[in-house]
């Protein structure tokens, strides 16, 4: 996807997370977030540093997508759980990240 490197914010490889979340923002047809945490960089942590967002716009780019916003934080020191859930008033969205215990 064009602009779509989300996954080393900080430069390095690998990918260690299986946790991402894509929801759609409510009132478009287009537009939807991407929730990623960060990688982790060194094997003795085993949780991911920040919990990211990306916002991508699928109308661009013949529809293949562009990513027009990324690696936002939403949370400084996450796990790598992110979960969303459907607003009860069926658009909006809750989004649920787990802060990551530092020592």
């Amino acid at each position: 996807m064009d602009n779509g490197d989300l996954y080393f914010p900080d430069g390095t490889g690998g990918r260690s997370s299986t946790m991402n979340l894509i929801l759609n923002l409510p009132g478009s047809d287009s537009l939807y977030w991407f929730f990623y945490p960060d990688q982790i960089t060194d094997n003795t942590d085993t949780f991911a540093k920040k919990l990211r967002y990306a916002v991508i716009d699928m109308s661009l780019n013949g529809g293949l997508g562009k990513v027009i916003l990324k690696h936002q934080i939403m949370l400084d020191t996450s796990s790598e759980r992110v979960e969303g859930i459907r607003h009860c008033n069926g658009k909006d969205w809750w989004i649920i990240g787990q802060n990551a215990i530092t020592e």
